[in-house]
């Protein structure tokens, strides 16, 4: 594939470097990046110097240690010898070294060292646009947002199995994506498999089920379409004990299993499966992306992310894995990566609810863009009013906009649906507090039994009750 911009960066701004092509490429803008577009089997240099004889603009993410790098040297000068436009993105306020001075003397400067960086990641787009634009004599087009009906391409021989895709599931499974189900594969003669078949999130009118399982036993049939967690564990369990069947369509039951486990928060139990699967068809990108929600309900932030990003590069336009990226890039304060990744998967999936309330929540802990973060707040809650995460994210914002009164009402909201949420309950405080000056000691001893970190995440916000 044709690439638009070489992004050219020091390894250590590799995470602006990544917030940067996560913004283009939302913009239609195709980007070459290492290493993920390293050419496999190829030598390191040799893509490189590939890549910047195909691509149309150079983006230089510069800071003081692109400054001393000569490999960041020798790619921009490679560059400046195929007459391709440069365009440093200057992320520390230093100025270049003799070495690179004459290079990037350019009218397209861009000084992003100010906060917030998502802001001038855009602007960097605008620019881009421009620049590109004026090279071919017209416009790059915007992409379209797929259809949300539209399935996911296969990407590996598991995924041609018959994938259903469960867009959402109990609570749990909304904080952060969807997790994925698919049907056996069919034996030559008799059998027949199911369907897509949907699962909707709370607030939707499920899809009517499966036309058929003509040709499936019981079992299978189980496996596959149970909206039972437990009864879809026993099928699944019982074909998989068996071992009668082939090897991918036990990597299938195993598949199906490790979702039901999910489901039920055994999250364990559902890595052990998808590391079944994967023993099978290492590059299924679904179950990579099944196994980082895991590892992320998990609290095991690196490895999710290794699943994640490899899930993302089998398939770019992958908006669940994108979404549950950018969770992660929250929990660990990375807001300008997080809200880049949610951007990205509202691009792919404009129906995806729950990435409307991430990228709330994510604005509403940096305390930027306040008047957005509500207004996604209030989207996906008037498709999902009875989301406690969506409640707890506004209630979030409200503290932010020092509305405690609404805070307070929305924190309220997510306890009846769940009494024992400690983000909630120690966000009543802190609104009870700003409201009226006085300390709710139960609320806070009911939180911190229940999460012992919660004062602490709340602190990060530079909030306490």
């Amino acid at each position: 594939m044709a690439h638009d911009v070489f992004i050219s960066y020091a390894p250590q701004d590799k995470l602006t470097a990544d917030a940067a092509c996560a913004v283009l490429e939302a913009e239609g803008i195709r980007c070459w990046i290492a290493p993920r577009d390293v050419t496999p089997g190829s030598g390191w240099s040799e893509s490189i110097i590939d890549a910047i004889a195909e691509v149309r603009a150079f983006v230089l993410v510069f800071s003081g240690h692109a400054n001393e790098s000569g490999q960041i040297r020798r790619e921009v000068e490679r560059a400046v010898h195929h007459g391709i436009p440069i365009i440093p993105l200057r992320i520390e306020d230093i100025a270049p070294a003799k070495s690179l001075e004459y290079f990037i003397s350019t009218p397209h400067w861009l000084d992003a060292f100010s906060p917030p960086l998502q802001q001038h990641l855009t602007h960097l787009a605008q620019v881009l646009r421009t620049v590109l634009a004026g090279e071919t004599g017209a416009p790059i087009p915007r992409p379209a947002p797929l259809s949300p009906s539209a399935p996911p391409p296969p990407a590996s021989p598991l995924a041609a199995i018959h994938p259903l895709w469960l867009t959402a599931g109990v609570a749990a499974v909304l904080i952060v994506g969807a997790i994925l189900l698919r049907g056996p594969k069919p034996a030559p003669t008799n059998a027949i498999a199911a369907p897509a078949a949907n699962a909707a999130p709370a607030g939707y009118v499920p899809p009517p089920p499966p036309a058929s399982t003509a040709g499936m036993s019981p079992e299978w049939a189980a496996c596959v379409t149970s909206p039972v967690d437990q009864t879809r564990i026993q099928a699944c369990t019982g074909i998989i004990e068996a071992g009668h069947d082939s090897r991918q369509n036990l990597a299938v039951a195993y598949f199906n299993r490790g979702a039901a486990f999910d489901h039920e928060g055994e999250h364990q139990l559902a890595v052990d499966d998808d590391s079944v699967v994967l023993r099978v068809s290492p590059n299924d990108q679904e179950t990579l992306t099944n196994r980082g929600f895991a590892y992320l309900q998990m609290g095991d932030y690196p490895q999710a992310l290794a699943d994640l990003n490899k899930a993302i590069q089998l398939l770019p336009d992958n908006p669940i894995a994108i979404n549950n990226r950018g969770r992660i890039y929250m929990e660990e304060g990375r807001y300008d990566l997080a809200i880049a990744d949610f951007n990205q998967a509202i691009h792919f999936d404009q129906t995806m609810v729950n990435a409307f309330t991430n990228r709330c929540e994510a604005r509403a802990r940096q305390n930027q863009q306040l008047s957005q973060a509500l207004a996604d707040c209030n989207l996906a809650l008037s498709h999902m009013p009875n989301d406690a995460d969506g409640l707890d994210a506004r209630g979030l914002t409200y503290l932010r906009l020092n509305q405690p009164d609404q805070a307070g009402a929305d924190f309220e909201a997510a306890l009846k649906l769940d009494p024992k949420r400690a983000f909630s309950l120690y966000g009543r405080a802190v609104a009870m507090k700003a409201r009226t000056g006085q300390t709710d000691s139960a609320d806070i001893s009911a939180a911190q039994a229940i999460d012992p970190g919660v004062a602490a995440k709340f602190a990060s916000f530079g909030m306490s009750a």
